[in-house]
């Protein structure tokens, strides 16, 4: 069974933008990114394959 874990108790990610890792295991790490207008993910490396997932809110 899956921990319960929400936006305010997830760890944050180092970076400098406001993500946070909702769940951590052997082969996923699912992070929620939170981006203000105009706001940009730093270029950077990651060593495994990533997905994404946008959802704007208007």
């Amino acid at each position: 069974m899956l921990a319960k874990n929400t936006k305010s108790l997830a760890k944050r990610v180092n970076s400098g933008v406001d993500g946070r890792i909702m769940f951590r295991n052997e082969t996923s790490e699912p992070v929620l990114l939170t981006l203000k207008p105009g706001e940009i993910v730093p270029e950077h490396n990651n060593p495994f394959d990533a997905l994404f997932i946008v959802i704007q809110w208007c």
